[in-house]
């Protein structure tokens, strides 16, 4: 769907990037194939890229690693022209002090936007409350916006309910919410209540779309789909799209 309206969050088709090893015993990531690889996503026309998220393991990459990558993105993107290219990255710690640390490099690496998971590590503790609290203390120190991350299947199970994200809407520094919870209902009720310039709701999962689709007419202001990694130009030739 293509909006026409501004939107707290740039449009269009972000593609979620993995990340390359290489064939070493240390099996570091290979910078070399990564510009290539990024090159490529953003010459195919996608509209941002996603760093750092679920698709990217990032839990196996380092903090150094993490700059490297993000620098390398935004580089493939001057070399291809577009300077005002968008790029989210993962900032997700267990704690506000490595949450925050990692805000500050990846806003120092380039990063457009910090792309935040609920902290899990001991989920039965981590109540509504806690929840609220936590994003709001990293938005309140946060050098860049923040996009809420809900996969309850990298958090032990932790999933934000509508009342929880519906309060983190109200944070001027937390711009949208990544639903890959496969929940239709979550994105027709956030659409519903908020316009795309308020709080954006990117829908994370392709299975859901049509679904979603069917249910209202939907401002859903993009898509992140695990498919746009190895077939970006289908994804886009598939998807309405804003112009870049």
């Amino acid at each position: 769907m293509v909006i026409t309206t501004q939107s707290a969050v740039p449009g269009g088709v972000w593609c979620p990037v993995v990340s390359l090893y290489k064939n070493t015993p240390r099996q570091e990531i290979d910078m070399d194939a990564t510009y290539k690889y990024f090159s490529y996503l953003i010459n195919s026309g996608v509209n941002g890229l996603v760093l750092h998220g679920s698709t990217a393991e990032t839990a196996l990459l380092s903090p150094e690693e993490r700059i490297d990558i993000i620098r390398i993105a935004r580089k493939a993107a001057s070399d291809a022209g577009v300077t005002q290219f968008p790029i989210a990255a993962g900032i997700s710690g267990q704690s506000t002090n490595e949450t925050l640390r990692l805000a500050k490099d990846a806003a120092d690496a380039g990063a457009d936007f910090g792309l935040l998971l609920p902290p899990s590590y001991w989920a039965k503790a981590v109540t509504n409350d806690v929840i609220v609290d936590f994003y709001r203390e990293v938005a309140n120190e946060s050098p860049i916006p923040i996009i809420v991350y809900n996969f309850p299947g990298v958090t032990s199970g932790v999933d934000l309910g509508l009342e929880v994200l519906s309060q983190l809407a109200q944070h001027p520094n937390i711009v949208g919410v990544k639903l890959t919870c496969a929940n239709a209902g979550k994105v027709t009720c956030l659409t519903a209540r908020y316009k795309p310039d308020q709080f954006c709701v990117i829908k994370a999962r392709g299975t859901i779309f049509s679904d979603c689709c069917l249910r209202s007419c939907l401002h859903v202001q993009e898509t992140k789909t695990g498919k746009s990694p190895w077939l970006p130009e289908f994804v886009i030739q598939t998807t309405p799209l804003p112009q870049r």
